[in-house]
């Protein structure tokens, strides 16, 4: 159930929200709310989340905002509107519906993408690019062999056993993920295990991971604050 200040609106299964946020500047607002969208489509026609998607992407042109990029987590209905888009990790962008002379970049949130990792990692065996395959017993084993190490660096090391037993909502929370794919958590495996060929491929992924998250924060702060808000 959903409540506003004098009504009730429900009972509904899920709330979808648009955000809109500035590249150039610091504003973010929500503008678009509704519920149990529907996302597939039938016999071709276009879905409801298709029609919403791109009617916001018009009205904000409209009123001469620039859509540059737009971003969703990887949830079923979202994986629904990268399907009729033809979103792949080769092809990551659609012509403007209000300009398709423009394109709008379409892409997963990152942070999103290493929560699935994290997942991954702790539910199922793990194969890395050189073949070699590895499961969560790796990070318990890291966490463990930290605890009894009288080194310095072991006894600040941060990673918890709670960030290798999530359960159902403690799942959407980021912390955890991007504590256990960290450059912390690769230089202990480092650290620890410095002749172990599967050690060090894990810390070449958290650091990649890490690295990652990193770079696109740099970015972000690298933005100019102060811009034409049309921008």
């Amino acid at each position: 159930w959903v409540i506003f200040k004098h009504c009730y609106l429900g009972p509904y299964k899920e709330a979808f929200v648009i955000m809109a946020r500035s590249l150039t500047n610091t504003w973010q607002v929500p503008i678009y709310i509704n519920f149990d969208v529907v996302s597939k489509e039938v016999d071709g026609v276009k879905s409801q989340l298709c029609h919403v998607y791109e009617d916001t992407i018009v009205e904000f042109e409209k009123r001469l905002f620039k859509v540059i990029v737009s971003v969703c987590d990887q949830g079923g209905k979202n994986q629904n509107l990268t399907k009729h888009y033809g979103i792949t990790p080769d092809n990551f962008h659609i012509p403007n519906p209000f300009d398709p002379s423009r394109n709008v970049i379409f892409i997963h949130d990152f942070v999103h993408e290493v929560k699935l990792l994290r997942n991954h990692v702790l539910d199922d065996t793990v194969k890395l690019p050189s073949g070699k395959s590895f499961t969560k017993t790796l990070f318990t084993k890291l966490i463990d062999t930290s605890k009894s190490s009288t080194d310095i660096a072991s006894a600040a090391f941060s990673l918890n056993d709670y960030c290798l037993n999530v359960k159902s909502s403690d799942r959407q929370d980021t912390g955890p993920a991007l504590k256990l794919f960290s450059r912390e958590t690769a230089a202990m495996l480092r650290k620890l295990w410095p002749n172990d060929a599967l050690a060090l491929e894990v810390a070449d992924l958290c650091e990649i991971v890490s690295d990652s998250r990193i770079a696109i924060m740099d970015i972000i702060n690298l933005m100019p604050t102060k811009r034409n808000v049309s921008n």
